[in-house]
């Protein structure tokens, strides 16, 4: 951890010492709505982002930046927020001890990203906003995104402008069971009996 914890803070300084001309802010929401794949997978992340937009941060797509710019929009912002996953993962970039909301999508742990957290010091808080009926594997999803109760204390907590309404609205919830039904038809019946047997013995 200590050399990849080097090499990330020789590339930060290196990303750091060029000019580059976009505008900074100090909260930002890493967004994935720019990004195709995202669409089909992390559903009802949208209502997210808005809940995030009316309290004060504005939404970056990374991809629509180079890595060094991405490096001083990261470096720049004082409060990060993001879902958990890759997006996340680029944290490794932010300032240490930086204000960190990460929304979580899935029940299962992100142990990568217990690592960057420890590397840079994060001043992190994990939000559970999700609703699974369904196993799903980090990185595959879908994922259903919910406006929930741990939302709700979360904005309590921070002193933050409420939802605009609690739950994942009826069209992305349909969405989410058409893509379940869609994938249990392509599902080898020796994998499915896998999977559930794993989403049993998780839960025990």
């Amino acid at each position: 951890v200590r050399r990849q914890r080097q090499m990330c803070i020789r590339d930060r300084s290196k990303a750091m010492e060029k000019t580059v001309k976009i505008k900074t802010y100090k909260k930002i929401y890493l967004s994935r709505k720019s990004w195709t794949a995202s669409s089909c997978r992390d559903i009802g992340e949208d209502k997210i982002e808005k809940f995030f937009n009316k309290n004060g941060f504005v939404s970056i797509s990374p991809e629509k930046y180079s890595a060094v710019e991405q490096i001083h929009l990261l470096q720049k912002a004082e409060h990060i927020a993001s879902t958990i996953g890759s997006l996340s993962h680029n944290l490794l970039f932010a300032k240490d001890n930086v204000k960190i909301t990460i929304i979580n999508k899935i029940c299962l742990y992100n142990y990568l990203q217990f690592v960057v957290d420890d590397m840079k010091n994060l001043d992190v808080t994990y939000v559970d906003a999700y609703r699974t009926l369904y196993p799903a594997s980090l990185g595959i999803g879908p994922f259903l995104f919910d406006i929930n109760n741990h939302m709700v204390n979360y904005a309590k907590d921070n002193n933050m402008k409420m939802p605009d309404k609690l739950g994942p609205d009826r069209e992305d919830f349909l969405k989410y069971i058409n893509i379940i039904f869609d994938e249990y038809d392509s599902i080898p019946a020796v994998s499915y009996t896998h999977l559930r047997a794993h989403e049993t013995l998780r839960h025990l």
